[in-house]
Formats: structure tokens, sequence, C-alpha cells
């Protein structure tokens, strides 16, 4: 079983300092059954001027291009071949027939080269001069063909730029994917020091798009794929500071947990609490019963620290929850244990349990593009009789 999907190559009309023009892609998503027509509409509507004439990306237009700029190319293929070559797209035109296309949005995605020969890094240099150009094409990108380390650092906002950087000048965050792009048989699936790319997902385009969308927790460059989840997803350890009742006071945090596990009165609610106040994935709406409530007299001048997999930390003050405060963008969302028991009650089976599937699934993403994908989190406690129940983007290696 394998997947195929069209991925027309363009080199743009802006060269690097190498003197290559920008290799963009556009990936489309092979699952309507008109896809390939609909592909070569859109294809007939970009153009490139040469010699005063326009020229359509259409089969015949880049015949007639190849022979206008060689007149000795006299066979169809061979000038056909020429007209390709020549035929640059210009990032603003595309940007433009992007917009006053809804069917392209919906099932095409744009990937740029990264690399210092054909891609955006040889376009640094020149004092800066080409920033701003620079940024103008990434940011038209969902996607960055790169696997050096500190570019695929710098696209999800740990590097130069910060995550808040790439909303405002980038358009977001970019996955960084890679290929072997082979042009020997012997090469083919071998990519250069190992770099191989891993997708979590299914085998569909839709993991694409939720790369995109999720570029930390979908994407791994690397010899061999992660082991259970990715470094982006996977906590380390629970540290709670100010906290003399509670010993010890950092508690390491299994790869992979799928459940806290503990007699009555041993503290899995806390403990699961405690995670999600410092992932900021606890709601201010939280029942009277629960830990964080009950407990709030001995925890008014404490903090939870999380360490992640991936090398970054995060940081709650347990008096916010109290306060109701604003939390940053949750890294979790968090579904207690005392709302689960309400919804779970004869009382509870009514639409709080459909907004609150809403709220977790919808919220994580902004609606536009959220292709119904979210980061999901649970902390579930055993119930077996024993109690309830992420500036300017580094050169290519």
């Amino acid at each position: 079983m394998g997947l195929i999907f069209p991925n027309v190559e363009f080199r743009l009309s802006i060269e690097t300092n190498k003197g290559s023009g920008i290799n963009l892609h556009l990936l489309f998503s092979p699952h309507e059954a008109d896809h390939v027509q609909r592909i070569h509409h859109f294809l007939d509507g970009l153009t490139f001027k040469y010699q005063g004439e326009t020229f359509r990306c259409k089969r015949g237009d880049l015949i007639r291009l190849g022979r206008v700029h060689d007149p000795s190319l006299l066979d169809d293929a061979v000038a056909h071949r020429e007209g390709v070559n020549q035929f640059k797209l210009n990032p603003d035109d595309l940007r433009t027939a992007w917009k006053e296309s809804a069917w392209v949005q919906e099932h095409c995605l744009i990937a740029v080269a990264g690399s210092g020969r054909d891609g955006t890094s040889g376009l640094q240099g020149d004092g800066g001069a080409w920033e701003a150009t620079r940024k103008n094409i990434e940011g038209l990108a969902h996607i960055i063909f790169t696997a050096n380390p500190k570019q695929i650092e710098f696209y999800l906002g740990r590097g130069a730029a910060t995550v808040d950087d790439l909303e405002k000048k980038w358009s977001g965050r970019k996955p960084c994917l890679h290929g072997s792009d082979a042009h020997e048989a012997d090469r083919v699936g071998v990519p250069e020091l190992a770099r191989r790319c891993w997708l979590n997902g299914d085998l569909t385009f839709d993991t694409l798009r939720h790369a995109a969308i999720e570029p930390e927790g979908r994407v791994h460059i690397g010899e061999t794929p992660p082991r259970g989840a990715l470094p982006g997803n996977c906590m380390r350890s629970v540290e709670v500071s100010n906290a003399p009742w509670m010993r010890p006071n950092r508690v390491p945090i299994n790869a992979g947990m799928v459940a806290i596990i503990g007699a009555r009165g041993s503290g899995k609610t806390a403990l699961a609490d405690l995670i999600a106040t410092g992932a900021f994935g606890v709601s201010s709406q939280l029942s009277k019963s629960s830990f964080l409530r009950r407990a709030a007299e001995f925890l008014s001048g404490s903090s939870v620290r999380l360490s992640w997999e991936a090398g970054d930390d995060t940081e709650n003050q347990v008096a916010a929850v109290e306060a109701e405060e604003l939390f940053d963008a949750p890294h979790v969302q968090y579904l207690s244990q005392q709302f689960v028991e309400q919804l779970c009650s004869s009382e509870g089976l009514d639409d709080a349990l459909v907004a609150e599937i809403q709220r977790v699934i919808f919220q994580a993403h902004a609606e536009a593009g959220s292709a119904g994908c979210g980061r999901l989190f649970g902390v579930a406690v055993a119930a077996s009789g024993t109690g309830a129940r992420g500036a300017r983007p580094p050169e290519q290696a």
C-alpha cells in the first residue's frame, strides 16, 4: 500500500546567490476524482513574460516559449523541455492565483526548498538586502524542504525567531520535510546523513496537512522513528516548588505514560491536576471538589514546572488557577476527574459533553485550517476499586 500525489515543481523568478532559481513545489491532494483536471485548470492560469509575450503554463505555450528562446528547436518534445526549463514563476503571481482559487487553497500545500543552492537560504548575504523577499517566499509556504537541525529548530520557534516572530513575519511555524530527491537508482531512499523523514499519521494527504498545522508533534527527521510519542508531546518530569508537604517534590514521568495508578488517597488526582497546571491546561472553571480548590490554602505560593522530552520547560503558578487569571496557550487539553464523573452521572448526560469535546478539539487551533485535528492529552486515573476513577533563519549546512 502506498500514497502517490501530484508534486508540481517550479523555479521562481528570484535567483539565489549561486545563480539558481528558488525551488518551489505545489503538493496536491489526490483524493478528489477530478483533481488532475482541476490542477491543469489552475496551472493554465500561471504566466511567464518573455520578449514582450506572455506564456501560460500549458503544453502549447511551453513549446512556443522553448522555440522563442531557441528557434533551432524543431522537435516538439525538445522545445517543450526547454520551455519548461525557462518558465520561471513570480511568487506574487502565485500568491494572487492562490487567493483566487478556493479549491487550490483546500487541496494544495506549498513547499519551498531551504537549501543554500536552490532554496531560500541562498538569499542570505548582501547585507540583508533580500531578507524581506525571503520572508515573503517562506511566508507563502506551508512546508520547508530541509533536514538541517538548526533550520528545523528555527522554523519551530526555538532559534533566532520566537513563535511570535514566526506568526507575525512567516505566517506561523513550518514543518521541515526531507526526501531523498534521488537522481540515481542506488540513492533512492538513502538520504544523506541518514536523515529520514517520519510523519505521525495515516498514509493519507491529510497527514501532510496536519503536519503543517502541528509541525512539532507530527514530524521527526532522524535515522529511526522516535520511540513512542514525539519529544514535543512527551514529559520527563513534574516538579512543584514551595511545597514542603510534597515529598519528593519532583516526580519523574515514564515515557508514553497513559495512566496514573495508586491506592485510594495516594494522590492520583492531585498529581494529574498539578501536571495539567504546569502545562497551562487547567480551566479556571474548576469544581470545588478538585484538589486545586480543596488544597488552595497550601498551594498559594507554589508553582509547577514540567520538563519535556524536547528539552524545553513550562511553568505556571498554582495561584493563577484560584485567581482565574488568563493562561498562556495550553500545552495540553485536560478533562478533570470531577468533570468526567459529572458527565458519567445520570445528571451529566447533556450538552456539556458535546461542548467540552468541541472545546478540546477545536480551540487547540484556529477554526480556519484546523482540518479537524487538535493536540489532545489526557491523564487517566485508574479506578479498579482503589479510588476514583517555542530573527533570521540559519544558513543551510
